[in-house]
Order: structure tokens, then C-alpha cells, then sequence
């Protein structure tokens, strides 16, 4: 083998390794931007997204089921409308709205409805109209 194979084989291998994302092929995310070329984000792919919306690195968006005593079924994926700010280590879970223009804190986990313009931190932990975009 070359040293040009080589080396491409092993360059491959690193960012494979590295830089593992779950993100379905065939969704639109046209108007969506990855921090860190989106590393270590899992999208599910019912998700839905607005415009001008950033997603930083190790984020879930994940689907959510629930066990009625005959079987699982699907309860919804989250919708995130224009302007969000999804940062990184966050997770976000279920049938949620994250309202247009709020910023989810590094760290935090989404399970309710978020309103436009709040931040929110930690688990559901939400401040209402603390940011508002100019």
C-alpha cells in the first residue's frame, strides 16, 4: 500500500472515529449550522427545524415513546422554530415546541414546551423573555 492510501486510510479512520454524528441524510436542514462540523449530534428523524438555527456538538434530538401496558408507542419528535440556539451537551426530548428565537444552555434537558425568547438551563429549568433578540 502507498503512503498516499495510508495515510488516507488512517485520516479516515481518526474523523470516523472522532467526529460521530446520527444525523439522517435525506431531512432538510438548510437552515441549520453545526459547531465543531457536529460532533457527537443524534438527530431523530422526525425532528423538525426553522431557519437560522445552530446546534453545537454532543447534542440529542431525540424522539420519545411511551409504554401503554399493550405496547410501545411513538408519542412525537421536537419542533425547533427560527433563531434557536442549541448548545452544546443539550438534549432535547419528546413532543416540544422550542419557541422562535430562545437559547437552549449548555447542559440542558428539554422535556416541555419552550416559549419564544427564554433561555433555559439545567432540567426545564426555563426564564421567560430573558433574552430578547434586537
Amino acid at each position: 500500500m502507498s503512503f498516499k492510501k495510508e495515510y488516507l486510510w488512517l485520516r479516515n479512520m481518526v474523523i470516523n472515529s472522532f467526529w460521530k454524528r446520527d444525523i439522517p441524510k435525506d431531512m432538510d436542514l438548510s437552515g441549520v449550522r453545526f459547531g465543531h462540523h457536529g460532533i457527537g449530534v443524534i438527530i431523530n428523524r422526525q425532528a423538525r427545524f426553522g431557519k437560522n438555527v445552530f446546534v453545537g456538538n454532543h447534542v440529542v434530538i431525540g424522539g420519545r415513546k411511551s409504554f401503554d401496558g399493550k405496547g410501545w408507542s411513538f408519542v412525537g419528535s421536537p419542533v425547533i422554530c427560527d433563531d434557536v440556539r442549541i448548545c452544546s451537551h443539550s438534549c432535547i426530548v419528546g413532543n416540544v415546541t422550542v419557541g422562535r428565537g430562545s437559547v437552549v444552555g449548555a447542559g440542558a434537558v428539554v422535556t416541555r414546551d419552550v416559549p419564544p425568547f427564554s433561555l433555559v438551563v439545567e432540567y426545564d429549568r426555563v426564564f421567560r423573555n430573558k433574552y430578547v433578540k434586537e
